[in-house]
């Protein structure tokens, strides 16, 4: 008797137990992701969304064709080199790349300036820009950044210095002049596959299937990226970017829509053609325009290898 009164008693634990921990009507019970070499397996959410996804970023960007080895056809001529960091960057029509560097002078003080150079295959031209202030403490700028009202080419600079003054430059070859009475406008970012349209990351929504947007110039707004289709194309290393702090921007070159996938520490370029996205290179797209173009993968500190660049040209 006393022994059938303990089997009464545990079938009666059990089936507490169960109720307790079956998933609620409308809740999906969800499955660790699948392990990944070098990835222990993700079992909670959250380690996920904190701990997990910079590292599958990482894993995909460490698999991707080096710059120093990528190819993207015979039509494309290339030219890998190491250094030479840049903030931003503007190309024209005429396939000129515009950029701005930050400088120390005296070396190894704090005072930082900014210039204004052309980039070719690595190497840099100054352009020749008006003076700054007067101040013989200062003699440099404090910001130079690209005008969003730059275009064809035509390059418009909105500069500032430690004087406080601001004004727009346009730039012309080598050689540039201060447009008086215009105002500085927003800096120049390009974000979409051609001048007239943009990609939009909307805010992280878990119930949204689509991760990034397509705007067209007339502002009609259509679906980009899908989640699936970035799993599918990370071979399922990259399953979702729900508050992950993954960044996603577009990118055009040659004809070519590109989709850059960041994080903090690692980056790499997937080809977007015919609703499909795969994965062709490290880094990231820092400079694009119609016919020149360069993808950079950022170095370590001080102490570690210096950035890594690749830049393209179309052969006409």
């Amino acid at each position: 008797m006393r022994v059938l009164t303990s089997a009464v008693i545990l079938l009666a634990l059990g089936v507490i137990l169960v109720a307790i921990f079956r998933p609620h009507p409308g809740v999906q019970a969800q499955a660790p992701a699948p392990a990944v070499e070098g990835i222990p397996p993700v079992t909670d959410p959250q380690v996920a969304r904190e701990q997990s996804y910079g590292r599958r970023v990482e894993y995909v960007a460490s698999r991707a064709p080096a710059l120093s080895h990528v190819s993207f056809g015979p039509k494309i001529r290339t030219a890998y080199y190491r250094g030479v960091g840049i903030e931003n960057g503007i190309v024209t029509d005429n396939g000129t790349m515009y950029v701005t560097q930050v400088y120390t002078q005296p070396q190894g003080t704090m005072r930082q300036f900014y210039a204004l150079s052309t980039l070719y295959a690595g190497r840099t031209t100054p352009v020749q820009l008006p003076a700054p202030s007067r101040n013989p403490s200062f003699p440099g700028y404090l910001a130079l950044t690209f005008d969003a009202r730059s275009h064809g080419n035509t390059v418009l600079v909105d500069a500032s210095d430690y004087d406080g003054h601001q004004f727009v430059v346009s730039v012309s070859g080598l050689q540039s002049t201060v447009i008086p009475g215009l105002k500085r406008a927003d800096d120049y970012f390009v974000n979409g596959f051609g001048d007239s349209n943009r990609c939009v990351q909307p805010d992280d929504s878990p119930s949204s299937p689509y991760l990034l947007w397509f705007v067209e110039g007339a502002g009609r707004k259509v679906p980009l990226l899908s989640r699936a289709e970035l799993a599918r194309a990370t071979a399922g290393v990259v399953d979702t970017t729900y508050k992950t702090g993954i960044a996603l921007t577009c990118s055009y070159f040659a004809g070519q829509n590109f989709i850059n996938v960041r994080d903090s520490v690692a980056s790499f370029v997937m080809r977007w053609s015919g609703g499909h996205a795969s994965v062709v290179s490290q880094g990231y797209f820092d400079v694009s325009g119609k016919t020149h173009a360069r993808i950079t993968k950022p170095g370590a500190d001080q102490h570690g290898p210096p950035g890594e660049n690749l830049e393209l040209f179309l052969v006409q």
